[in-house]
């Protein structure tokens, strides 16, 4: 048996049931459903990233954002992801508590991330990973720290500018491990990073 190429048979089917095959586009009804704006009312002149990082604490209703505005802008690259913004709820609206200027990144349009975020008690930390370094913001006291670097071994020696760049950032149990190319596998202690604030 022979077989037909499916257009054929589509043209037959539409012939049988007596439909005419249209090239005109039926126009499409749109309609505008309003929905709750679930992003912070921010300055005109900050620009959030597609898909920007962002933490909601749990301990102090507080949104942590990792933003772009005009301390931020480079000349020759353009926006920079790499200011640090703190929202409360102020009578029913999110406003802007704090703001950080973060240091260029290994290149200004390199941006920082969220890694992971420390609860215990008391204390919630959110882990924001840059290219070699990171840092911790201690939200209920809102504290940064210092730049910290993964411990290199000894023998270290960087192959590109690749090596020792951070590729990922954990919390488990009370140690923060991590990878870093060229370094491999690293932990630290959270007492030990505690010394960092």
């Amino acid at each position: 048996m022979k077989r037909l190429p499916y257009s054929y048979l589509l043209m037959l089917v539409l012939l049988v049931c007596g439909c005419k095959p249209s090239n005109k586009s039926t126009p499409i009804e749109s309609k505008t459903v309003a929905q709750k704006d679930s992003q912070p009312s921010l300055p005109t002149d900050t620009k959030l990233l597609y898909q920007s990082p962002a933490f909601l604490s749990e301990a102090t209703g507080k949104t942590i954002r990792i933003v772009a505005d005009k301390t931020s802008y480079d000349e020759k690259f353009g926006d920079s992801y790499r200011v640090l913004k703190v929202y409360q709820e102020v009578n029913g609206e999110e406003r802007e508590v704090v703001s950080r200027l973060l240091p260029v990144n290994a290149s200004p349009d390199y941006r920082y991330n969220f890694a992971d975020v420390y609860a215990k008690g008391k204390q919630e930390w959110v882990i924001i990973q840059g290219f070699y370094f990171f840092f911790l913001y201690d939200v209920v006291h809102d504290q940064l720290s210092e730049k910290i670097y993964p411990p290199k071994p000894k023998d270290f020696e960087a192959a590109d500018a690749q090596s020792g760049r951070i590729t990922s950032l954990s919390v488990e149990d009370n140690q923060l491990k991590g990878i870093a190319q060229d370094i491999g596998e690293f932990s630290m202690t959270i007492r030990a990073l505690r010394r960092k604030f």
